[in-house]
């Protein structure tokens, strides 16, 4: 799933001018104190849009998505160029999807579009680590912490691109992040419900989704133990 990223970054272009960032050096703050990555908490709303490089092309691609955090789940409604849509509740590591079937329980993975908008997380920080911590910045006058992952190579000799998250230091909610060639924009919306009405469907499979998540859980720690 991740080959779109892949060609992405391959395309060795630029997909903004530094201009657009308007980054100012801040003076450097120490590490902040952990999450360096606020999880949303119900009631948290917010927009992503999503910039590719001009060579992507006519390829189907998402633009943008729309996120809203609830006790029950994470709804997320991802718009594409086609001009289609994609809406999923996401819980935990599972993700449910809205199809012309009615309702499917998927892993919650990257959703076919390369990029990982289908998560319980902000959608592209799940790398952010402290060892990738650069100091602060001022971004679009927001201070900011900013991490940098430079290229590097998984398990199975595939090419990751270099990676880079700009996140609120006032918050902890991230600004900006670009994925090779690609940048992630975030925007916060007003507080919204903290619960969600959902179909009937989707809260069995919901229900069942936490079990699954519950079972792993355990099996994790029995492993982990039996080391």
């Amino acid at each position: 799933m991740n080959r779109i990223i892949f060609y992405l970054a391959a395309l060795g272009c630029a997909l903004l001018p530094a201009s657009l960032f308007a980054q100012q050096a801040a003076p450097r703050m120490p590490l902040p104190e952990p999450p360096l990555v606020a999880a949303p908490q119900p009631g948290c709303q917010w927009t992503l849009s999503v910039q590719f490089p001009p060579g992507v092309g006519n390829a189907a691609h998402p633009v943008s998505a729309s996120y809203r955090c609830t006790r029950e789940a994470l709804w997320v409604d991802v718009a594409w160029s086609t001009g289609t849509f994609r809406e999923g509740y996401v819980k935990g590591e599972r993700v449910i999807f809205r199809n012309q079937a009615g309702y499917s329980s998927s892993a919650a993975d990257e959703a076919d579009s390369g990029l990982p908008l289908f998560c319980a997380a902000f959608a592209g920080t799940g790398w952010v680590t402290a060892a990738d911590y650069q100091g602060t910045e001022t971004v679009e006058g927001e201070l900011c912490a900013h991490y940098l992952r430079p290229e590097t190579t998984n398990a199975s000799g595939e090419r990751i691109p270099r990676r880079m998250a700009w996140i609120r230091v006032r918050d902890k909610t991230p600004l900006l992040v670009k994925l090779g060639e690609v940048t992630l924009r975030f925007s916060r919306l007003e507080k919204g419900a903290e619960s969600l009405s959902v179909p009937p469907e989707v809260e069995a499979l919901l229900v069942q989704a936490q079990r699954q998540q519950e079972s792993l859980r355990l099996l994790r720690e029995i492993n982990r133990n039996a080391k």
